[in-house]
């Protein structure tokens, strides 16, 4: 039999058929399919550029209406805190016009007062679902910044007016064998305690919340009333 086998061009990969197809093509032909591929291109290229504005306004938009949410949570948030921080205030004992021993009675009557008011607060917000649902089991009040050695607000005799911290405590925990001198874990407070006049006023510390929260600052500012800065 004369000649050899018929010989076949392998087909091209799925990327490469669409070259091969047009060489196939005749030349006019090949040049209008390629004129016409130049100008769709164009066409791509000119809508992408004339929408890119309107997708450039859309994702500001989109970005604008996210931020007003986030302020408007956050002025929510704060205005929560605000109301949280708001003073509150009680009476008792009045040491005006007594002096040594004599004063002791009434001033320290006054802190067990303002301690009793706490852990009323306290527990109020717990059952509010402002503060963690523990059972908190009494109050300790304190001077205000702490000073190593110095007595407790009611016995220095020379404080007409004292700035104290109270901690609502939820846990006690007692001291290790040499190791920590112990802590107390709950909600702080801060207040400011008039000795002569029989009254004090009384602030929820408001903090972040989580983990170690005590260690930081607060969220606002402790009001004058209850000594913070003025």
């Amino acid at each position: 039999m004369a000649g050899g086998p018929d010989r076949y061009q392998p087909l091209p990969s799925l990327l490469e058929l669409p070259s091969f197809l047009l060489r196939k093509l005749p030349a006019r032909r090949r040049r209008l399919v390629e004129a016409a591929g130049v100008l769709v291109l164009a066409a791509i290229v000119a809508g992408a550029v004339l929408a890119l504005p309107e997708i450039r306004s859309d994702q500001r938009a989109q970005q604008a209406q996210a931020d007003r949410r986030a302020a408007d949570r956050q002025r929510a948030l704060e205005a929560r805190y605000a109301r949280e921080a708001q003073p509150r205030r009680g009476a008792g004992p009045a040491a005006h016009g007594l002096g040594g021993p004599a004063a002791l009675k009434p001033r320290r009557a006054l802190v067990d007062r303002l301690q009793s008011a706490v852990l009323v607060d306290a527990r109020a917000r717990a059952r509010r679902g402002e503060l963690p649902a523990h059972r908190y089991a009494a109050t300790r009040c304190f001077g205000y910044p702490k000073r190593l050695g110095a007595p407790p607000p009611a016995d220095d005799l020379a404080r007409r007016v004292a700035n104290v911290e109270c901690i609502a405590v939820a846990r006690d925990v007692a001291p290790s064998q040499g190791v920590t001198i112990g802590s107390l874990i709950g909600q702080p407070y801060r207040a400011r305690v008039d000795f002569a006049r029989g009254r004090f006023a009384f602030c929820k510390i408001v903090q972040v919340p989580g983990e170690m929260s005590i260690k930081l600052k607060p969220v606002l500012v402790i009001p004058a009333a209850c000594g913070g800065r003025r």
